[in-house]
């Protein structure tokens, strides 16, 4: 697929099946989040252990429910998972740094459109970078670098039943400046 194809195409999914994501595939998916443009350091931690996923996805409804307003709304919904059952992340951390976010967007839209054109399902997440507030046992285990902090994720994996996709509309638009 040719990344015009890819980019038109990508989705966010909410909901993925238990099938593992291939290495070679994870390792491309890497290699496209480290070509993205960035201004700075980042570090990307590929994680598919089952256990960590589930705590990092216990961590982060616990997270999303103390921070009420929207993120609890969606951490109290029936059956409910900030990791949509994804066998894949790709956790996004930096410095701080004005940059950090922008350099791990970057990477993160690279990972997406590159997981879509791998025929793969994925989601940028701000839920995963929540599990990590006030855990450095889990940032540890998770394997960020000394003094960085997680930014966004990315989910990856095979889709299955999405529930969740009933995400508020945003609107983008365009002006051409001439």
């Amino acid at each position: 697929m040719d990344a015009l194809k890819a980019i038109e195409t990508r989705k966010s999914v909410r909901g993925y099946t238990e099938k593992k994501v291939e290495q070679d595939k994870l390792e491309t998916l890497a290699k496209a989040g480290t070509r993205a443009p960035k201004f700075g350091n980042f570090h990307i931690s590929v994680i598919t252990s089952p256990e960590l996923l589930k705590e990092i996805d216990e961590k982060a409804l616990a997270n999303m429910r103390a921070m009420g307003g929207f993120a609890k709304q969606r951490a109290d919904l029936e059956g409910y998972h900030a990791l949509y059952g994804a066998p894949a992340l790709f956790l996004i951390s930096g410095p701080e740094s004005p940059y950090s976010g922008v350099n791990a967007a970057c990477a993160a839209a690279n990972i997406t459109v590159a997981a879509t054109a791998l025929d793969l399902a994925s989601c940028y997440v701000g839920s995963a970078a929540v599990a990590f507030k006030d855990n450095p046992p889990l940032a540890k285990k998770a394997g960020l670098p000394e003094g960085f902090s997680p930014l966004c994720g990315v989910l990856v994996g095979y889709a299955g039943e999405d529930k969740f996709s009933q995400a508020p509309a945003f609107s983008v638009t365009v002006g051409y400046i001439q």
